[in-house]
């Protein structure tokens, strides 16, 4: 504590004699040291009721409130009791029972995958006011059947027999197992079928001898002259091993033609103007094909410009006509567009050097570099004069040849 004294003069009277009277009054003040409320030295006060408070105590600097063991650290694990003891308070606030029995209604998931069994509703008859997707089991048809958003239909099971109300049209290649569609179960199915097969022409062909005269032919057209190509021929020869000409168009002075050798390697000879080329297969035809009678298709496909300063041609053969196995292919440089010619296009015919072919014909088809199509000889159409589908007037030649069933 401090004390201060403060001297202040506060009258002054004068006296005789030249003398003056003054009265000095002296005041004490007292400085106190400042101090704040008392400190508090008990322990502080933890979670409670929010309130302004209303203590005149003020808590020290490095005071600490006590941790509220109450609730759980950041990172915790609770003991099986807590979980038991859950179950219990649970329990007594809902009715587990009936929260079991309507979960038991619902289909368990197990992602991602969706395991146990669905129920679908069973009745008599398809219910009103569907929406796309909505199935239901008929109980008096004995089929799961779905709505499709107009309308109701039946779910097929593949390793099922169903019967399908209705009529259905299938798109795609739908496959039909064996016996999965018993005749007697269809309207009227087999009886039109043996009708249809009855009224039917028998598949046919073309029977030559090697008679000289005995061919098939038309005249040229300007779709007939093939700078290159496929020259396709489908025979059933009654030997082989003999020289066969098979088609040509001008020869021998002008144009193409195309045979098969005596050591049964097929060939195709052209004259370009100035001579004669020949290519022919550097490989006979397979043993398995040159049975007597068997029916074989040949192609010789001529590429008059590789782009590689040569020209090629490639022999092959097919039991379809669709799927070609390869026999050899014949490469010369330059270029070798096939021969030009005004002459007419001549099938099976009898030459200097080859007889045409003994045995059943077929078919004879000529493509060009492209792939079309621009004759199309066929046996399955008999007669003396047949037009085939791209204008070519076709005659069969000659009298000692005849149509016989295929």
């Amino acid at each position: 504590m401090s004390t201060l004294k403060i001297t202040e003069a506060e009258t002054s009277t004068a006296l005789s004699g030249g003398a003056s009277k003054v009265v000095v009054s002296e005041q004490v003040l007292v400085i106190a040291p400042q101090t704040g409320p008392p400190l508090d030295s008990s322990v502080p006060l933890m979670d409670g009721t929010a309130a302004a408070g209303s203590s005149t105590s003020s808590a020290h600097g490095d005071h600490r409130h006590p941790t509220d063991t109450s609730r759980a650290a950041t990172a915790h694990a609770h003991a099986e009791s807590d979980v038991t003891n859950l179950v219990t308070d649970l329990s007594a606030k809902a009715d587990l029972s009936t929260v079991a029995a309507a979960l038991a209604l619902k289909a368990p998931l197990a992602s991602p995958s969706f395991t146990g069994k669905v129920g679908l509703p069973s009745l008599p008859d398809a219910p009103g006011s569907p929406s796309a997707g909505d199935m239901y089991f008929d109980s008096a048809l004995g089929q799961l059947r779905y709505y499709d958003g107009s309308g109701w239909d039946t779910v097929v099971c593949a390793e099922d027999a169903q019967t399908i109300p209705g009529v259905k049209t299938f798109t795609g290649n739908p496959v039909f197992n064996d016996g999965a569609i018993p005749t007697a179960k269809v309207n009227g199915l087999d009886a039109s079928l043996a009708a249809i097969s009855a009224s039917a022409a028998p598949a046919t062909s073309l029977w030559l001898p090697t008679t000289t005269g005995n061919t098939v032919s038309c005249p040229t057209a300007a779709a007939l002259s093939v700078t290159g190509g496929d020259i396709i021929v489908k025979i059933a020869p009654d030997a082989w091993g003999v020289a066969m000409a098979l088609a040509y168009k001008g020869w021998p002075s002008t144009g193409w033609y195309f045979g098969i050798g005596a050591d049964n390697k097929p060939f195709l000879n052209d004259y370009d103007g100035t001579g004669y080329r020949s290519h022919t297969s550097a490989s006979a035809l397979p043993a398995g094909v040159t049975v007597a009678g068997r029916t074989t298709w040949l192609k010789a496909r001529r590429v008059n410009d590789t782009g590689a300063s040569t020209y090629t041609t490639e022999f092959s053969y097919s039991d379809d006509g669709v799927t070609w196995t390869s026999l050899n292919t014949q490469t010369t440089a330059g270029t070798g567009a096939l021969g030009a010619s005004a002459g007419a296009l001549v099938l099976w015919f009898n030459s200097n050097d080859a007889s045409g072919v003994r045995g059943k014909v077929y078919r004879f088809t000529l493509k060009d570099l492209a792939g079309t199509t621009v004759a199309d000889w066929r046996a399955d159409i008999p007669g003396a004069r047949y037009r085939d589908a791209y204008a070519n007037i076709w005659t069969v030649n000659g009298t000692a040849n005849a149509w016989m069933v295929a």
